[in-house]
């Protein structure tokens, strides 16, 4: 992928012409990175595929003591709920679909950032069995790398350009909720909502609890479909006619070949459709949640004394989860868990 995208230029000789050396360029390092995906969501603890990928360690990039810009948005939680239940309402069936390599499709890198050559990247660039490149030469990066501070934000801009391109316009709720339109409605004609959820906007009350919808509604037009994305995570939801044009169009400019439906995980949480709407479920997270055995010296500690390493790991684990599983299922409990 970094090949086929373009991602990068050969600097053959930092010295000559580029006016460019090691010690004056902005030649920020890399590592690579090897981790599991656990996409299972019926044995969470079972690795479903390996990943490899080259990171760059962008804190180092003397960009940044320019005013970078890095800034980037996600899905915010509650607007993503919102969006599952106007869905559901509308009797509409959610799908997940990952974008591959999705910060190498962002925008082109604004400044300029050099690399030294991977290493077992040489012999990509042979000729008769001879290196291409002299030694000491350098990769002038193209695009926003994983791990350079702008490369969510240029990968964000990027999907948004694509998605107006495409035909959806940008939520004024989220700007990670992207919405599209269908044709205008004919007075009278009704919404979709299933009866009691229309019955409930009839009344100003009802009207007064889905005021979001004031920002997903616009006009007479039809709600088609929406697209929520957290970095390289999109939900979506949408009409038959909605899955069969627009979001195929989506599907294809990303070449992603299959979307997610059924029962899927999406932010940690897994999803599952089911006759009457959809489920969350986070058993996977809860059956995490462990008592942290404390040593009985712990009782003779002061309020001053610091917490043991491994300690200070379970307390954080363990509160770590119960946040997030209340955020994104049951808000209301929020208060008695923090």
């Amino acid at each position: 992928s970094f090949i086929d995208l373009d991602c990068y230029d050969i600097v053959r000789d930092p010295t000559d012409g580029t006016k460019l050396s090691h010690a004056k360029a902005n030649v920020v390092p890399f590592r690579m990175v090897f981790t599991y995906k656990y996409e299972d969501p019926d044995d969470p603890n079972r690795p479903t595929k390996s990943k490899c990928r080259l990171v760059y360690k962008g804190f180092k990039d003397t960009r940044l003591n320019y005013g970078l810009l890095t800034d980037s948005p996600t899905v915010h939680t509650a607007n993503l709920r919102m969006m599952m239940h106007i869905g559901t309402e509308l009797g509409w069936k959610p799908g997940c679909f990952d974008v591959s390599t999705a910060f190498l499709r962002g925008g082109k890198l604004e400044g300029e950032v050099l690399s030294t050559i991977p290493q077992g990247f040489e012999g990509l660039w042979e000729e008769d069995g001879e290196a291409k490149i002299p030694p000491g030469s350098l990769l002038r990066l193209k695009r926003c790398i994983y791990g350079l501070g702008d490369a969510p934000r240029e990968w964000y801009l990027k999907f948004r350009k694509d998605m107006e391109d495409i035909g959806f316009e940008v939520s004024r709720l989220d700007p990670s909720i992207f919405v599209k339109y269908g044709e205008p409605r004919s007075e009278g004609t009704h919404r979709g909502w299933t009866e009691g959820f229309q019955q409930e906007l009839d009344s100003a009350e009802g009207r007064r609890a889905h005021r979001s919808l004031d920002y997903l509604e616009d006009g007479n037009r039809e709600l088609g479909g929406f697209i929520a994305l957290h970095v390289d995570d999109g939900l979506v939801m949408g009409s038959e006619h909605f899955a069969r044009t627009t979001l195929k169009e989506v599907l294809d400019h990303y070449e992603i070949k299959e979307l997610e439906t059924g029962v899927f995980k999406y932010l940690g949480a897994v999803l599952r459709t089911t006759s009457d709407g959809m489920q969350l479920d986070f058993s996977h997270h809860s059956a995490k949640l462990k008592g942290v055995p404390v040593p009985p010296s712990a009782a003779d500690m002061s309020d001053d004394t610091p917490l043991s390493k491994s300690l200070h790991t379970a307390f954080r684990s363990a509160l770590g989860i119960l946040p997030y599983m209340t955020l994104m299922g049951h808000p209301m409990a929020s208060f008695e868990v923090n």
